[in-house]
């Protein structure tokens, strides 16, 4: 095979893809060269492989461009250099490599000879072996180097020596680590459960439970049994199970009160379990330091600190794309000033770091399968679509450019704070925009409850810019309207979430914006309560003064201090239907021999699945299949279980299959009936409250349920 080369251009357009040796002949330059062609075999950047030319070197001219020099080798040099090369390949590396070698003419120098060794990329991996020592080697940039750690698992999953971690069988947990309830959960949220199949029939080697997702679980090569792959494990197993195996797969929290870690933790959050968890805490958890302030007099008046979007995808690509076999957690600091998100692990092999820098790198990752699920809750975007969107949102809000910091072993993104927000310590409590979300839900369940305006079919409308009769327009956070008796009613409501108590100047100035505003009926919201001064100037402007919270202790017991229930537990034991593994049908011989052409002296075989047999009882008028047997057979042994054979005689009594009908004087059957499943679980009323409204003019208090239960 020839090849034509022409130097001067790969050195221009393939540069990673070429090391230059001015000569060989040593034994050690010898070796080195044979490390690299060991190197663009292995291909790890998908190259397609790559050359070494020895007889030129790169070196610069006197403007610093990069220029060729082309030494050359005599004839004699070159054999030997191809030999020694060869030889080494032959004997170093395992399996070995045979690269092209081609002669090419000095450019420069017509007496000499360049040597250039061709080599293909091929699907092993190659290891160099010297001594007693065996590694692999690979092309990082223009260098060849060791794969180590990360570099050497993503070599071996390349080449399909090892599985993906997120797909790999991992033999020490199998279906009884799976925590059912979020499994059931997850696949309704993923609208991936099938109305034909149960739960458990996804508790297999064959059933996938979405596209491009392999099977829970895989049967071990030793005992035939099954195990769990580490997907199933990480996005639906039992936490105790998850946190014994990986104890450094948890997320860690901090929140420091300035803008380095030389100032004093405020807080620490450590969230473990399933990932799927982990990130719905983590996001949670940091939606509160994405608060809004409000500037009212602004185009633009509402300005979060940290965009929601773009936090979320933050966590979400930290979380779903670390290298799990670091063992270190996801870690989030949160600082006055900004946001970091360490994940563990740095950049695919495949993955251009300029390129991922400005979102648009092409979409390479780990965890494949968890990513797929992940963007099936409709927790992260598209394939490849997370960077970009941080980038995106981050720049639309007015925000500074998002930072990413590549390391050998992580990935830290920053996320700049607003610049409007001056560094101060950061509130535990949501701010006005998040609080202004919590009071419309709990005062739209109200509306929705309310025999009067339920009928009126009422929106709340968020931020309602009203223009008063001199043009100046305001903005208010909650306004609805309805008709009644032919007059129209308009409410506003005033959100405010401080630390203290609601003063008289907070009301007094809402009172001078509604001046401006008659036919508005104004409305106060806080958490905390209201000034004695406060509730006065309220009540003489017609003003109603709402606390609207979370509960607490005191909304768990009645007006005489006897607690309410608030939990409920019980157990949910399964039985699943008896396993047949023998059925025996029990031919009516005389019947046979007049009814049938059936040779009863040789072995008959009856195929169908075991909701096509049936066995028709005419005696009984009893008609059932063979999967409906396996119910009656568990029936039969009370759910006790334990291996049982039994055989059944008929009088009068037939087996049918599809469109043959043989009578039969009874069956065999050898069946076993397996340990019933008991899950221990609880109702926490708790849980579904949403919020809890105080009246203060009128005294009294209401509850508000997530299913819009009021009482």
């Amino acid at each position: 095979m020839s090849f034509t080369i022409d130097l001067k251009e790969i050195s221009q357009r393939e540069s990673e893809k070429v090391e230059w040796k001015k000569n060989g002949d040593d034994k050690n330059i010898a070796k080195n060269i044979v490390k690299t062609i060991c190197a663009f075999a292995n291909d790890i950047n998908n190259f397609g492989g790559g050359y070494v030319v020895c007889g030129a070197k790169e070196t610069k001219d006197a403007y610093g461009f990069q220029k060729l020099e082309f030494t050359g080798l005599s004839a004699n040099k070159l054999k030997e250099i191809e030999g020694k090369v060869l030889e080494y390949c032959n004997k170093h590396i395992k399996p070995s490599i045979a690269p092209i070698v081609e002669e090419l003419t000095n450019p420069e120098n017509a007496e000499t000879k360049i040597l250039v060794f061709i080599i293909m990329s091929d699907s092993q991996a190659h290891t160099y072996k010297d001594g007693e020592t065996s590694r692999y080697y690979v092309r990082i940039g223009r260098e060849t180097r060791e794969a180590e750690n990360g570099i050497l698992r993503q070599l071996l999953e390349k080449k399909g020596q090892i599985e993906p971690f997120d797909k790999r069988a991992n033999p020490n947990v199998d279906e009884r680590d799976i925590d059912s309830l979020l499994f059931r959960d997850s696949m309704n949220e993923m609208n991936l459960l099938q109305s034909n199949k149960q739960l458990e029939d996804y508790y297999s080697d064959k059933e996938q439970i979405a596209e491009f997702v392999p099977p829970l679980l895989v049967k071990k090569t030793l005992d035939n049994s099954f195990c769990l792959r580490n997907f199933s494990l990480f996005l639906f197993g039992k936490k105790d199970s998850f946190g014994l195996l990986f104890p450094d797969a948890y997320t860690n929290i901090s929140i420091y009160n300035g803008i380095d870690r030389s100032e004093s933790t405020a807080e620490r959050y450590t969230i473990n379990g399933s990932i799927i968890n982990q990130a719905k805490k983590a996001i949670d958890l940091l939606n509160t330091y994405a608060y809004t302030v409000f500037d009212k007099t602004s185009e633009k008046p509402n300005r979060e600190k940290f965009p929601k979007r773009a936090l979320q995808e933050a966590v979400i690509n930290a979380i779903v794309h670390r290298d799990y076999e670091i063992a270190d957690p996801v870690r989030i600091s949160i600082f006055s000033d900004r946001i970091e998100i360490r994940s563990p692990g740095t950049l695919h092999w495949g993955v251009d770091r300029e390129k991922f820098k400005a979102g648009k790198a092409s979409p390479r990752w780990r965890n494949q399968s968890f990513s797929y699920l992940f963007n099936k809750l409709q927790l992260a975007q598209s394939e490849g679509q997370g960077i970009p969107t941080i980038i995106r949102t981050m720049k639309e809000e007015g925000h500074p450019d998002p930072v990413f910091e590549i390391e050998d072993e992580s990935v830290t993104c920053i996320l700049p704070a607003h610049q409007v927000y001056e560094i101060k310590s950061p509130e535990r409590r949501l701010y006005e925009y998040e609080y202004a979300s919590f009071v419309e839900d709990i005062l739209q369940k109200i509306i929705d409850h309310d025999e009067i305006t339920k009928s009126k079919k009422i929106t709340i409308e968020r931020e309602k810019r009203i223009t008063d009769k001199n043009g100046k327009q305001y903005i208010f956070d909650l306004y609805w309207e309805y008709e009644l008796g032919g007059i129209i009613y308009k409410t506003i409501v005033e959100c405010k979430d401080i630390m203290n108590k609601v003063s008289i100047d907070n009301i007094y100035s809402l009172i001078k914006i509604l001046d401006n505003f008659p036919e508005l009926h104004g409305v106060f919201a806080t958490r905390t309560g209201y000034q004695h001064g406060a509730i006065k100037k309220a009540h003489e402007n017609n003003m109603d003064l709402l606390v609207i919270r979370e509960q607490n202790a005191s909304d768990w017991v009645d007006e005489n201090g006897n607690p309410l229930i608030k939990q409920i537990h019980f157990d949910i034991i399964s039985h699943s239907p008896a396993i047949i593994h023998h059925f025996q049908p029990l031919f009516d011989v005389k019947w046979v021999k007049e009814n049938t052409d059936i040779d009863i002296t040789k072995p008959y075989q009856i195929s169908g699945l075991n909701n096509e047999i049936y066995i028709d009882d005419m005696e009984n008028n009893e008609k059932y299949s063979l999967l409906d047997l396996s119910s009656k057979l568990s029936g039969l042994e009370n759910n006790k279980p334990g291996d049982y054979e039994k055989t059944f005689e008929f009088l009068n009594a037939f087996i049918l299959v599809k469109d043959k009908k043989i009578k039969i004087s009874g069956y065999n059957v050898k069946y076993s009936i397996q340990t019933p499943i008991t899950n221990n679980t609880f109702i926490d009323f708790s849980e579904e409250l949403s919020g809890v409204v105080e009246y203060i003019s009128k005294n009294t208090k209401k509850l508000v349920f997530k299913d819009g239960l009021v009482k």
